[in-house]
């Protein structure tokens, strides 16, 4: 059992989308189509043997002319109900065309039976009167009144079949109409889809190179976070240790001076500090009440002034060998990671290196030495070449 929307009882019912109310719509306007031509052809049928003088077929081509009205009309009302689903406006004016068209073939069908109706009744009282032994007279009436109304029927046929080809011709455009709009809003849509996939792939794209670029600057900062502390904490250790490092400099510069110098420097002391010696066989009456200069004692304060000259040379010669070898040994003990060529990582080798010999007196041809020490691969041959260029032109010139 169904209800009269075409629905079974106890079922869900389906919601169509546009995309299938279309198809839908299009599908029963092909049937409609269909059952339209089925009709017009059976009435044709019908028409057709009218032309018979004894009327033979009438009755089998009604019959098919009737099935094909309830076909017709159940195609017709399926319409309907679908097109009060249109939720988008599309079956506006196929409803309307569907209707207009239908209202005609209906009423040529109607007019066709009742003729069919009126020939087959008109049939038996003929045969009726026969039997009863009628006149002449009156079936030649009959007869003519049968070619009268043969006459008007083959006009209405001519006129429905006008009506028909004009009522489908301006179906069809309509149709093909509704189809190319459908087919345009189709390739818009299309069109608006792949734009906004473009948009999606090329926002995608900037925002995985900024994310990139937020990483290496990331990476960058800490390196250069690490480095500085590591510099505050070095810098902070050799300060504090700085004094300890220095006396202990002190002592083993002392241990490697030569024998020599520290015999020299202990014999000019000891000349200093030994007095003038007094004769002991002097009597104390014999001696003169005051100190008078002498030859001698003139010759002991020139000898003691040479040494005291000869001491403070040697001890600004200490001096000085003592602060060179200093800052040739002051250098911090954190020291820089080896460059090997890494782009990203010469800036912070470099600001490593330079707080290195930062404040230490370390002479050009040293750093250079230095370099060859923290540096692999491809930087170090390239100080190997650069080495070996200035050799050879220090050679020539």
């Amino acid at each position: 059992m169904f209800d009269r929307s075409g629905v079974q009882p106890g079922k869900r019912s389906r919601v169509l989308t546009q995309k299938g109310f279309h198809n839908e719509l299009v599908n029963k306007t092909k049937a409609f189509n269909k059952e339209t031509k089925k009709l017009q052809s059976a009435i044709d049928k019908l028409y057709e043997t009218f032309n018979n003088a004894e009327n033979v077929g009438i009755t089998e081509a009604l019959k098919s002319v009737m099935l094909g009205k309830d076909v017709f009309e159940n195609v017709v009302l399926s319409l309907r109900e679908l097109s009060a689903l249109d939720r988008w406006g599309e079956s506006t004016e196929v409803k309307d065309t569907v209707n207009s068209t239908a209202a005609k073939f209906l009423q040529a069908t109607d007019e066709a039976i009742h003729e069919a109706k009126r020939r087959l009744h008109l049939a038996d009282e003929i045969i009726h009167a026969a039997g009863c032994k009628t006149t002449t007279s009156s079936v030649e009436t009959s007869i003519r009144s049968g070619s009268h109304s043969s006459l008007k029927s083959e006009r209405r046929k001519a006129l429905a079949d006008a009506a028909a080809a004009k009522e489908q011709a301006e179906y069809e455009m309509i149709i093909a109409g509704k189809i190319n709009e459908r087919k345009q809003l189709e390739a818009k849509e299309e069109h608006r889809r792949l734009t906004e996939k473009a948009q999606y792939e090329h926002d995608v794209a900037i925002l995985e190179a900024k994310k990139t670029e937020a990483i290496a600057k990331a990476k960058l900062d800490a390196i250069e976070q690490s480095i500085t502390d590591d510099e505050i904490k070095s810098h902070g250790d050799r300060s504090k240790t700085q004094t300890d490092i220095k006396k202990e400099q002190t002592a083993a510069w002392l241990n490697d001076l030569a024998p020599d110098e520290i015999e020299t420097t202990s014999t000019g002391t000891h000349r200093t500090l030994s007095s003038p010696q007094v004769s002991p066989d002097l009597p104390p009456t014999d001696r003169p009440p005051a100190m008078q200069p002498t030859p001698n004692s003139q010759q002991h304060t020139v000898q003691q002034s040479s040494d005291i000259c000869q001491r403070v040379g040697l001890m600004s010669a200490a001096n000085e060998r003592l602060s060179s070898t200093l800052a040739r040994l002051s250098l911090p003990k954190c020291h820089p990671d080896i460059f090997s060529g890494d782009s990203t990582m010469f800036h912070p080798w470099k600001t490593a290196f330079k707080g290195m010999l930062e404040n230490c007196g370390v002479v050009p041809s040293n750093e250079i030495n230095y370099l060859h020490i923290y540096t692999s691969g491809l930087p170090q041959k390239l100080w190997i070449a650069t080495v070996e260029d200035n050799t050879i032109i220090q050679k020539i010139y």
